[in-house]
């Protein structure tokens, strides 16, 4: 071959190749790296308003206090972190939106989340664009199993169910109703849950988001003769917990965490006092946590009450900060890989970071007591 041919061959390849980069938008390296920049930059979507602002507003003033730590500390690898807050209402559709001005208008590569069903709407496209996904209030086989981009760092979603389906046979319920969101993916995943778990009978009412008046499903219950409800609900739970006992339900609830809202105990107007519950809670005697709670105090004026959308997305933060300063690399592999390594202790324990990319907080069973919840001794 002539000098001249090989010239030729080599601008042909040359272009080639400068057409695959302009045509997926950067080479590999590039793509699957997580810092570009002078800064790192990191998204969070949840809800802000809406039936479930209170979790989205624990779990961002969470995010929040951690990054203000990590960039008074000299930031990751001298680089500040740079947080984008965005609400999504609870929306899947809204979180795709949030989703779409983060990756292409702030260039943000790693976007930590609250919205379940979103994860999956999201993971495949997400790395195909290489942004990492960091679910920071669910952790179940699901999410990770979802995409390769994918981890999480929260409550073991199975946990939820579970330990109330083992309560329920050792009260000796035969029949049991549940009641449940209908308008994500969590909640039915959660009923299903229970349901492979208990083995009594079950009456099952799924409600949409938007729903305020509960009286033909609790109508049903109560003319099933269901001996419990396990009520798997937002703040609106309160209205239906109301409309059940004003409709002569006397059997207990079952529920998860959100009953510790102030929103749904409101609306309950008393009625939610000695609901069973799983629930995950810090230690208030830990110094970390003592820390945590007076720097989260000086920003909304109270203490934490919903523990498991506040601890768990500071930890989070706080691991990803660690991981990506102890990485080999900035690539979702390094880090993924440094999170498995990781050895920290946080707010919700000691971080443990499977070889899935899961790190699962467990819940536990508690009764409402006076608005507060009881852990009871099992």
């Amino acid at each position: 071959m002539s000098n001249t041919a090989k010239l030729i061959l080599g601008i042909i390849a040359l272009m080639v190749i400068a057409g695959a980069i302009i045509f997926y938008g950067k080479n590999p390296d590039e793509k699957n790296n997580l810092v570009e920049g002078e800064t790192l930059k990191i998204g969070w979507v949840g809800p802000l308003t809406g039936q479930s602002a209170a979790m989205g507003e624990h779990s961002s003033t969470a995010v929040q206090i951690a990054v203000d730590e990590i960039n008074a500390a000299g930031g990751v690898n001298g680089k500040k972190i740079e947080l984008f807050v965005e609400d999504d209402q609870y929306s899947a559709e809204k979180t795709l939106s949030a989703y779409r001005k983060l990756v292409d208008l702030n260039k943000v590569k790693i976007i930590l989340l609250q919205n379940y069903t979103a994860i999956f709407t999201l993971a495949e496209k997400a790395e195909t664009e290489g942004v990492l996904l960091f679910d920071v209030v669910d952790c179940n086989d699901r999410i990770v199993a979802s995409g390769d981009n994918t981890v999480c760092l929260g409550i073991e979603s199975e946990s939820i169910s579970r330990p109330l389906a083992d309560y329920s046979e050792k009260q000796g319920f035969k029949k049991v109703g549940i009641v449940h969101f209908n308008s994500d993916q969590f909640f039915p995943y959660v009923k299903d849950v229970f349901v492979e778990d208990f083995d009594g009978q079950t009456v099952v009412e799924g409600y949409v988001a938007g729903t305020n008046d509960f009286k033909t499903i609790m109508t049903k219950m109560v003319k099933e003769d269901v001996e419990a409800i396990v009520l798997l609900s937002y703040d609106e739970g309160g209205l239906a917990i109301k409309q059940a006992r004003e409709l002569g339900f006397k059997g207990p609830f079952l529920m998860a965490g959100t009953v510790a809202s102030p929103t749904l105990q409101e609306l309950a107007q008393g009625k939610a006092e000695g609901t069973i519950f799983t629930f995950w809670n810090a230690s208030r005697d830990d110094e970390m946590v003592k820390k945590f709670n007076t720097a989260f105090a000086a920003k909304k004026g109270h203490e934490p009450f919903l523990d498991f959308s506040t601890y768990p997305a500071y930890d989070a933060v706080r691991a990803l900060a660690k991981a990506l300063s102890t990485s080999k690399d900035t690539s979702f592999d390094g880090v993924k890989s440094a999170l498995i390594s990781l050895k920290e202790k946080g707010l919700t324990g000691d971080i443990d970071f499977k070889e899935d990319g899961g790190a699962r907080v467990p819940y536990s069973l508690y009764e409402l007591k006076g608005g507060m919840p009881t852990k009871l001794v099992e």
